[in-house]
């Protein structure tokens, strides 16, 4: 069997081997090209380069230079009195760069826990999805705790305002697309300003599964490349179990989605908390 030596890259055709310059110069290539970054799979610890600013200008130059999805910063949050050490894992590259009414034009990475961060949370205070995400207690009530949390321990620099499209209405007699006979279904959305939220079903599985109607998914419309690579459920919590957390998509007019601890695609009510599932929360670093 014959030994290459050196990079071959194909023309058009795939039939014609050229020869690359060398292995650097290819890897400078790769390096310096950011959104082909979004195809590798790395692991690498991260916080020193960021802590020395070096990481934030091969972010802010679009390049996301010795970046790649899988690497990590380790930077702990403390969220309503309690604090978390979390391991920050870089899950997409410029995810919604060219995305909201007011276009975001700013490079970022989309930063996301390697498991749930809070667990014994709800959605609600009751098994109802009135209002939709937009009107849920996890937007207005938990999200601007973490939003605090995350700019207190990054920098308000380095945390990226940006524009989501998010559900604000739920029809109660609608049917839901989720199946089973069930009503209750998102039949509006509005532009919100957003610092940090939690992930809906297609940024998770590449899809909808349980989300009640096209509302659910708004611009977040693509799987993040880290779970291309990997399953969300992967990770274990401190105490060696995996944990479910919570999805913005309305499911019911009872229920919101979830992503399972097992790996599954499912669905809980919306009043629902223990110990075994909560939050996980992602924002743009920029």
């Amino acid at each position: 069997m014959a030994t290459l030596t050196k990079p071959i890259m194909l023309d058009e055709t795939g039939l014609k081997i050229v020869d690359a310059i060398n292995s650097k110069g290819v890897m400078d290539i790769i390096n310096n090209y950011g959104l082909s970054h979004n195809s590798i799979y790395r692991g690498k610890d991260l916080t020193s380069y960021f802590a020395s600013g070096e990481m934030s200008q091969a972010i802010a130059n679009g390049t996301f230079k010795d970046i790649y999805i899988g690497d990590y910063i380790i930077k702990p949050i403390t969220v309503d009195g309690t604090t978390y050490n979390v391991k920050w894992v870089v899950a997409d590259f410029d995810y919604y760069y060219g995305a909201g009414d007011t276009e975001c034009a700013t490079h970022h990475i989309l930063m996301i826990p390697d498991v749930t961060v809070q667990l014994n949370v709800s959605m609600n205070d009751t098994n109802d999805t009135t209002g939709a995400y937009l009107g849920s207690k996890m937007w207005t009530v938990n999200m601007p705790l973490y939003k605090t949390g995350i700019i207190n321990a990054f920098g308000d620099a380095h945390v990226l305002k940006h524009r989501e499209l998010l559900t604000k209405t739920m029809s109660p007699t609608a049917t839901s697309a989720a199946g089973a006979g069930w009503t209750g279904s998102c039949t509006d959305w509005e532009w919100a300003d957003t610092w940090v939220n939690i992930p809906n079903e297609p940024m998770v599985y590449g899809g909808r599964v349980f989300s009640s109607s096209g509302y659910d998914v708004g611009c977040a419309n693509k799987q993040l490349a880290l779970f291309r690579h990997e399953r969300f459920s992967k990770n274990k919590y401190s105490d060696g179990a995996r944990k479910w957390f919570w999805l913005r998509a309305v499911a019911s007019g009872s229920r919101f989605c979830t992503a399972s601890h097992d790996g599954g695609a499912t669905y809980t009510d919306a009043s629902y908390r223990d110990s075994n599932g909560g939050v996980r929360p992602y924002f743009l670093l920029r």
